[in-house]
């Protein structure tokens, strides 16, 4: 059943069921993987008659790997520690370069909550992220990257290790620059880690990857000095290219989201934002550039935020007549610079004092270590079991209280006579 195609997404919804189930999981995942261990199985010995050779097998077969991702998910967190003792751990390298069983592997980095796990698969594999990446195989990384950013661990390994795996691919690519002085990783003198990650082998000319983008967006989350390398090279990249990458559909939200960061350094911002103001048009005019532009004016100061309305104004028949435009020259305050423009800068020097003070006072500064994120809702399950639980005391309290109440009652009668 688990390499039909049909029989596999019946056993993925059973199993989809029961999540957060950890009692019924604890043996319908052995089942399901053609286990049957005794009932007094301790934790951790419940897939030992499982070989190595068939859960090879299940995780490169394409409708097998698919019920493997969704059983890695769901299983209980002492049956998710033994599968990844047992099938994964020092194995990652034949795995993360299979073109189907590196997808099990995304979804075990992916659900996993425990930070050995997570550290295991970083020490293993940050020697591979060149090959990876050279071998197009970007996926394991940008798991791995959202892994460690969710349990806040090992980030700062992982980033030198992506730095590492990206300078390892461009000099693969490119062995020595043009000048025989300098390697693939820099050019000019500087750095091409950002427009690397960002484009990821796709040529100058062409689209920013998804994945790289995506791989960048996860990186604006990390503490600033953990993703230093990486930022300076930003703020090294020609405008060109970084103009190419800010009107991008999937670079532009990669750009917006380092502006957007309260975690990354403010010189960075505005060092991003410089590059991009002499191109404001050209941003205006794009569906993404002009999500970017709104980061740029933000962050920017005020002399940058002048230019920026003064350029727009300028072209304001070509930018309103997209559809965004109008929301844009909203946003930026163009009319009110049009209509009057000292009391335009007048407003904006308001504006920025109280943002500075605003800052001063709740603290939210270049220095800040972290973003506190809300906790995720509890799910359906725990929020039943929530219910029922509450339910019980409550009548568990009445009981006691009509116990109480006939106790006094009798009392009371025995009393009178």
């Amino acid at each position: 059943m688990t390499d039909d195609p049909c029989a596999s997404a019946y056993l993925q919804a059973i199993l989809l069921s029961q999540e957060d189930d950890d009692k019924n999981l604890k043996w319908i995942i052995p089942g399901l993987l053609g286990c049957a261990p005794p009932e007094d199985a301790p934790d951790g010995e419940l897939l030992i008659d499982l070989s190595s050779d068939d859960m090879k097998m299940l995780m490169q077969s394409r409708s097998g790997s698919h019920l493997l991702e969704v059983i890695v998910r769901v299983a209980p967190k002492t049956l998710g520690a033994e599968i990844w003792r047992r099938f994964f751990r020092d194995k990652l390298m034949s795995i993360s370069k299979h073109p189907v069983a590196n997808f099990v592997l995304q979804s075990v980095l992916g659900s996993s909550k425990d930070p050995a796990v997570i550290a295991s698969a970083v020490s293993e594999l940050s020697a591979l992220f060149g090959t990876l990446l050279y071998e197009n195989r970007a996926g394991v990384i940008a798991a791995l990257l959202a892994a460690c950013l969710r349990l806040k661990t090992n980030e700062k390994d992982c980033c030198k290790a992506l730095a590492r795996g990206v300078t390892f691919k461009l000099e693969k690519k490119n062995a020595t620059a043009e000048n025989g002085s300098e390697g693939g990783s820099r050019k000019g003198g500087k750095s091409q880690l950002a427009r690397a990650l960002l484009f990821l082998g796709n040529p100058a000319h062409g689209r920013c990857s998804v994945l790289g983008a995506a791989m960048m967006q996860t990186l604006a989350k990390y503490p600033a000095d953990a993703t230093i390398m990486f930022l300076e090279s930003l703020c090294d990249t020609d405008p060109k290219s970084l103009l190419q990458a800010a009107r991008d559909a999937s670079g532009s939200h990669a750009i917006e989201a380092i502006l957007n960061s309260r975690l990354v350094k403010t010189k960075h911002k505005q060092a991003i934002s410089d590059l991009l103001v002499d191109n404001a048009v050209a941003l205006a005019v794009s569906s993404g550039g002009s999500r970017v532009l709104e980061a740029c004016y933000r962050e920017t100061n005020n002399k940058n935020k002048k230019k920026i309305v003064e350029l727009c104004s300028k072209r304001e028949k070509d930018i309103v007549a997209t559809r965004h435009g109008v929301v844009l020259f909203k946003r930026l305050g163009v009319k009110q610079f049009q209509n009057n423009a000292n009391g335009w800068e007048k407003r904006e020097e308001k504006s920025a004092a109280i943002r500075a003070e605003f800052e001063k006072e709740f603290g939210f500064r270049d220095d800040a270590k972290e973003v506190v994120e809300v906790p995720p809702p509890p799910s359906r399950k725990r929020k039943e079991d929530a219910r029922i639980k509450k339910d019980q005391e409550e009548e568990h309290e009445g009981k006691k209280k009509s116990k109480k109440e006939k106790k006094e009652k009798k009392e009371k009668k025995e009393k009178k006579e």
